[in-house]
């Protein structure tokens, strides 16, 4: 809050941590950090600045003056120079600039980053063979408003798999933070027996649209939400989400206006699923135990699908958040999958595939990785 344009009366003291929890995305590894580091002197100036804007304050920094002058940076990295470019990229591309890598950037990434968002707009059939937008696939793809994974799901969704209308209702689904609410005075326990009530085995995918299908089926209540841990006006947020989506597909002629909700039908989902995401596909490896803790459960080891026998190692490992945290699926795939403080890689919107569902939805990326 401190680092936005927004004042507010009456603040005197600002006491600054001088950490930033900050995202990073790590080309060599295709996959995301959220770690703390240490804040830069110019947003550090800026917290301090929130103490005096309608009268004299104070700023209490907890850092030594050494090192605020030697461990923080003068300026924080771009947001360019730490990001995921293969949305960036299909948007450029969309534009006629096909030479991305002797664009004039602004702030230029590293060279890694663009050619690993080349590579996944590639794998995605959205780049034909002069790296120019396909017209099948890389056009329709650069027109939708999400990641092109999810955007590519959607599109196999609609021209193969016959459930255009679950996709966008997932899309809706993970564009909010949580599907699920806060567990207040029941405790974590109270809502993860909630949350089980609407498991699904194959994961977290299915989970969430059965949670919107016992919400929707209880007249969208807050009530009824509220009493089952599910997040009230993020559903709301995820059905206006999905609306504006099947409008775009609309005009986009991917979708007729007025078709009629086809019945769920779960391989079909799956299988759509795959065809987008199978970048971020993961094998089960082996199960690591704690000596030092009784009764250790043991941890999930997974390996990227994409990542060579030669890759430098990863601890990959299911979220707690997810239903799926205490199985061991053989392979999944999951949504989202970022490294935390302890030093593990944690998926998110984690859902189990078999390996014949993988290799006919996007059987191009299982014959290069087997």
């Amino acid at each position: 809050m401190f680092q936005t344009s927004l004042t507010l009366e009456g603040i005197v003291y600002v006491v600054d941590s001088c950490y930033v929890k900050q995202r990073a995305f790590n080309p060599a590894i295709g996959l995301e950090s959220l770690l703390v580091a240490p804040t830069s002197k110019a947003s550090a100036t800026q917290r301090a600045g929130r103490a005096g804007r309608v009268r004299p304050g104070h700023c209490f920094r907890l850092c030594t003056e050494d090192a605020f002058a030697t461990l923080l940076p003068a300026a924080s990295t771009p947001e360019m120079q730490r990001s995921d470019l293969a949305g960036m990229l299909l948007q450029l591309k969309a534009m006629g600039i096909d030479n991305v890598m002797r664009f004039d950037w602004l702030a230029p990434p590293p060279a890694e980053a663009v050619v690993r968002g080349l590579e996944l707009l590639h794998a995605l059939g959205a780049l034909d063979g002069d790296a120019k937008l396909s017209k099948d696939t890389g056009i329709p793809l650069a027109s939708l408003p999400l990641d092109p994974p999810l955007a590519a799901a959607l599109l196999a969704a609609c021209r193969r798999h016959g459930c255009a209308d679950h996709l966008l209702l997932l899309a809706g689904l993970l564009s909010v933070p949580s599907v699920w609410g806060h567990a207040g005075g029941g405790g974590l326990r109270a809502r993860d027996a909630a949350v089980a009530k609407f498991a699904a085995a194959e994961g977290d995918m299915v989970t969430y649209l059965n949670a919107h299908r016992a919400w929707a089926e209880n007249g969208r209540s807050q009530k009824w939400a509220n009493r089952h841990f599910v997040h009230h006006h993020h559903m709301r947020r995820a059905e206006e989400v999905a609306k504006q989506l099947r409008a775009r597909l609309s005009r986009l002629g991917l979708l007729p206006r007025g078709a009629a909700e086809a019945a769920f039908d779960l391989q079909s989902f799956l299988a759509a699923i795959a065809a987008g995401m199978f970048f971020n596909a993961a094998r089960f490896a082996r199960t690591d135990y704690d000596p030092r803790a009784a009764n250790d459960a043991g941890t999930h080891v997974y390996r990227l699908l994409r990542h060579t026998k030669q890759d430098a190692p990863l601890q990959l490992r299911i979220h707690s958040s997810s239903v799926l945290w205490r199985v061991r699926p053989e392979l999944v795939i999951f949504h989202r999958c970022q490294q935390g403080d302890e030093g593990w890689y944690e998926m998110q919107g984690v859902t189990a595939v078999t390996q014949e569902a993988l290799a006919e939805a996007a059987p191009h990326f299982c014959r290069l990785r087997r």
